[in-house]
């Protein structure tokens, strides 16, 4: 998983409310990650690369599948590339599509196999809560883990729909932030600590000083990883020379 993160990358995502109470209050304030932070980090840092993504309630597919948890994520083209994403066969979303709110959607490998088992799920159609969408692309499968970031199921579990078409017509409460994630990307010599420091004060400035959110450098996800690894390795050492 942290490799597909990219070593450069920092993603930002919400913070989780464990009270509602307290989720509602902080929404006067702040509503969360919205596009209007991605457009400025653009204006900011015009060299950088930003994807986006939003999760969506699932309240029901048709085929339905009552033997597999299935996602949707709502993904505009930075956040494929980002990502690592990479088609089976069909297409991925066009220009137009993304931005004309389509309801056309990719499926990942398993999410394929669950609602239409055998059959070819190309140009087909499923209805994602009360809305119809067609079928345009399958994703090759991925051997990573679920995604925490996300709190969704394995990403080939999900069904991905154009960004604008998420936010257009799944994301008009209130009380829940307009994306889920935003992933960015940097150069390869730049400090990521310093664009981290940058960007946690700009975000806290456009959400009128509300900390509901986190920064993560895949970088330091890394070294942790290899610091446990090494624990690791110096325990069952330890393990082995007593045996």
């Amino acid at each position: 998983f942290i490799n597909e993160m990219g070593k450069n990358n920092i993603t930002i995502i919400n913070s989780e409310f464990s009270d509602k109470n307290e989720r509602n209050k902080m929404r006067l304030s702040s509503r969360g990650l919205t596009m209007n932070d991605t457009y400025n980090i653009k204006d900011i840092f015009p060299n950088l690369r930003i994807g986006s993504a939003v999760t969506i309630s699932l309240n029901g597919t048709i085929p339905k599948n009552t033997n597999k948890e299935i996602g949707v994520l709502g993904i505009d083209d930075s956040f494929w590339q980002l990502s690592q994403y990479h088609l089976q066969k069909g297409r991925w979303f066009s220009k137009i599509e993304q931005y004309d709110n389509a309801q056309v959607c990719v499926l990942g490998s398993e999410a394929a196999r669950a609602l239409f088992a055998f059959e070819n799920p190309l140009h087909q159609d499923i209805k994602i809560n009360n809305l119809w969408f067609r079928v345009i692309g399958i994703m090759k499968p991925k051997p990573a883990a679920k995604n925490p970031e996300l709190s969704l199921t394995h990403i080939n579990d999900n069904i991905h729909i154009p960004l604008f078409t998420a936010i257009k017509k799944f994301g008009k409460n209130p009380f829940f932030p307009q994306l889920s994630l935003i992933r960015i990307q940097a150069p390869h010599e730049a400090n990521l600590s310093h664009y981290k420091d940058v960007l946690s004060r700009m975000i806290k400035r456009l959400h009128r000083n509300t900390e509901d959110f986190s920064l993560t450098i895949a970088e330091e996800l890394i070294e942790q990883e290899q610091k446990t690894l090494g624990v690791f390795h110096i325990v069952m050492g330890a393990i082995a020379a007593i045996s």
